[in-house]
Formats: structure tokens, C-alpha cells, sequence
């Protein structure tokens, strides 16, 4: 039985050799693996082409890169969010954040409302833009909807709403610009009744450089809304740049008009008191006999 079981045994071990003999003919396939090879070859001699294109690409997306890097941090954009279970304030430093509910997003906020990948703030060329990715609850740019896949340009101290998580856009003060500043915007928060002047004070010395600005402590700290905030940012905005036209600050405007009117009358005004007391003192002398 030992026998039998070696013979049977080795009939397949025997069998193997003799099934690949049949196998190793069609493997004379080789010779057709060498098209294969020679039509590869072709594409190596191509690659040096190709890559040297894609170098003169790479050099210059590389410049486009730095320069918008440069851009970027001059900028330096910060998204605060105003929502109570979720407040906080995120810089924007590349050139794509990704804002959602999952963990992997570059800012998470895990709200309800918020779909897993909810919107994207890029950017544009000149400053950061929002695109919502069809998230379930929308995106909202000053109370304006954001059609899904559709970028909408952000500008300084606007109110962006994330599903039901509202936001406020920042970014640092730019040459040229004359935006209102943090104690105009605090005032105008004053005087529309929307916080106390109490509630202002304390929250700036609560910001003691923990914040970017003092919008991010206001708006970060619940003091007063995103809305509110914007709102105030844009009214403060105007009157600071009429109450410039009106200094003068307009190139000649109707202000400085009058300022240099009244300035020209009270010099010849004293001017013609001078010259008529000169003029009695030599014609009357006795009227300065004291």
C-alpha cells in the first residue's frame, strides 16, 4: 500500500513537467512580447520632452505660487466663527481650506448643519472667494445664497453663514484703503443699541492680544453677532471716509473749501484792525495820551 500510495503519488509530480510541456509552447509568446517592448520604447525616448515641458510649467507655477503665498500672507485672511458650541478663529494661509464637519477638513466644525466637505475659501488671484459643494443647508455671503459650485468673492468683515453657523471674514487693513476702525466700529455697535458701551470695554480688555482684532474677539466672544459686526464695519466705513472728503482728505473738497475761506478772513480781519489802529495813532496821537 506504501508502494501503490508512492506511485500514486508520484503520478502527479510526474503529470506537472509533462502538463507544462504543452504549456511551455504557447510560451513562445515571447517573441510577441518584444512589439510590447519595442513599442514602449518609443514612449522613453518621448519622456525627456514631455518633462523638460513640464519643468518650464513647474518654474512657472512656481512663481504663481510665491507670488500668491506673498499675497496670501500680506492678506491675512482669518475666518471667525460666531456660533456658541463652536466659536473660534482660523487663519487662512493656503490657497484652498476646506470647511466642514469631518476631522479631515482644514477647518473643522462640527455642527449639524454642516455637511462632511461643506464649502471650500480659495484663491482667486486678488483675495479669497467661498464655493459651496452642494452642502445640504447652503452657504450664505451677507444673508445672499452661494449657488453650489459657483465661487463668491469675500471682502473684509463680511458675514458668511455656514449652514446655521454664522462667520465673519477678515482680513489685516490694506494700503489706500480707508476702512472705519475697531474703536468707530465699536461705537457705531454703541450707538445702534446693539451691545453697551460696558460690554465693549470689557470685551477689549478680555482681547489683550488673545485675538487677531478686535472683530475676532467681539464676534469670537459672542459680544455681538457676525451680522452685526459687518453691518457696523460697512456704516463706520462710510462716515470715515465722508468725514475725510469733508477734512480735506477728498483732494479740495467742499469742506477744505471753507476751512481755507475762513482762515483767509480772519487774517484780513486782523490785518484791517492793525492797520486802522496804526492809522489813528498817527492822525490822533492824543487819543493814546493815558
Amino acid at each position: 500500500m506504501s508502494e501503490d500510495a508512492k506511485d500514486a503519488a508520484a503520478k502527479p509530480e510526474g503529470d506537472k513537467p509533462d502538463d507544462a510541456k504543452p504549456a511551455a509552447k504557447p510560451d513562445a509568446a515571447k517573441p510577441a512580447d518584444k512589439p510590447d517592448d519595442a513599442k514602449a520604447a518609443p514612449a522613453k525616448k518621448d519622456a525627456p520632452a514631455g518633462g523638460a515641458a513640464t519643468m518650464v510649467m513647474g518654474a512657472g507655477d512656481a512663481a504663481n505660487a510665491l507670488d500668491a503665498a506673498q499675497a496670501i500672507a500680506k492678506l491675512n485672511a482669518r475666518l471667525v466663527i460666531g456660533h456658541a458650541e463652536h466659536r473660534g478663529e482660523h487663519k487662512i494661509s493656503g490657497r484652498e481650506v476646506k470647511v466642514g464637519r469631518e476631522g479631515a477638513n482644514h477647518i473643522n466644525v462640527g455642527h449639524a448643519s454642516i455637511s462632511a466637505t461643506h464649502a471650500t475659501i480659495r484663491w482667486a488671484g486678488d483675495g479669497f472667494e467661498i464655493v459651496d459643494h452642494g452642502s445640504s443647508n447652503g452657504t450664505r455671503v451677507e444673508d445672499n445664497p452661494v449657488p453650489p459650485e459657483q465661487g463668491r468673492k469675500l471682502t473684509s468683515h463680511t458675514a458668511v453663514t455656514l449652514g446655521a453657523v454664522p462667520c465673519l471674514y477678515i482680513v489685516d487693513p490694506q494700503p489706500g484703503e480707508q476702512d472705519a476702525d475697531a474703536g468707530q466700529v465699536t461705537n457705531y455697535l454703541v450707538q445702534k443699541g446693539w451691545i453697551s458701551k460696558y460690554q465693549a470695554q470689557d470685551a477689549i480688555k478680555d482681547h489683550g492680544g488673545k485675538t487677531s482684532s478686535i472683530a475676532a474677539a467681539f464676534v469670537g466672544k459672542g459680544v455681538c453677532s457676525a451680522e452685526q459686526w459687518a453691518e457696523a464695519f460697512k456704516g463706520a466705513s462710510m462716515l470715515a471716509t465722508q468725514g475725510a472728503k469733508v477734512g480735506g482728505g477728498g483732494g479740495g473738497g467742499g469742506g477744505g473749501k471753507i476751512g481755507c475761506i475762513i482762515a483767509v478772513l480772519f487774517a484780513l480781519v486782523c490785518f484791517l484792525s492793525i492797520a486802522g489802529v496804526g492809522a489813528l495813532y498817527f492822525l490822533k496821537p492824543e487819543l493814546f495820551d493815558f
